[in-house]
């Protein structure tokens, strides 16, 4: 004689023993409160969440995390950009008053200058302004250069201050920034 029809009775025994549990408790619960009771049913369905709602919240988050990170990307890159404009504007109104206190020499068009061409060598106070001041855009902005024009039109004396810098640091775009600053005399 085979064993095997003993097999489904154990398992048809044990499922009479679990419905058997199960209607106990929802005795107990009605007796308890009986608003659950209504809601038991359908909790025997789903047991834990499933795979693809993890996978939902998992690909959601990470699109929040990466717009987060770009947020703040960009901000680190604005404001740097922001903080190297406000040292091009400081330097060329520094230039401005180093003009105004070397009138003459700046209506004689001493304080002209190229953008990259090399600072004066002169022991003479304009030339020592100029030579110290585009060491100090040099200094203070990447790839910092300065121009200066003198443009006379009558009695007025303009002085167009150009600053240029790298945007990028690396200069892998070739981003450059200028400022253009214009004063009279």
């Amino acid at each position: 004689m085979r064993a095997t029809p003993a097999v489904p009775a154990m398992r048809s025994e044990l499922f009479e023993s679990m419905r058997w549990e199960e209607s106990v408790l929802h005795e107990q619960t009605a007796l308890r409160c009986p608003a659950v009771v209504d809601t038991l049913p359908h909790l025997h369905r789903q047991r834990g969440v499933g795979l693809l709602e993890v996978l939902i919240t998992v690909l959601v988050l990470s699109v929040g995390l990466v717009g987060m990170a770009t947020l703040m990307f960009d901000a680190v890159r604005l404001n740097t950009q922001s903080y190297q404009r406000t040292i091009a504007i400081n330097l060329a109104y520094d230039m401005s008053d180093r003009i105004r206190s070397h009138q003459e020499e700046a209506e004689d068009g001493d304080f002209d200058h190229a953008r990259g061409a090399a600072a004066p060598g002169n022991a003479a106070p304009v030339d020592a302004e100029i030579t110290e001041w585009l060491g100090e855009v040099a200094n203070q902005l990447p790839g910092g250069q300065g121009a200066i024009t003198t443009n006379v039109n009558g009695d007025l004396v303009e002085f167009e201050i150009a600053i240029w810098w790298d945007e990028d640091r690396d200069n892998a775009n070739g981003a450059e920034a200028v400022y253009n600053f214009l004063t009279s005399l």
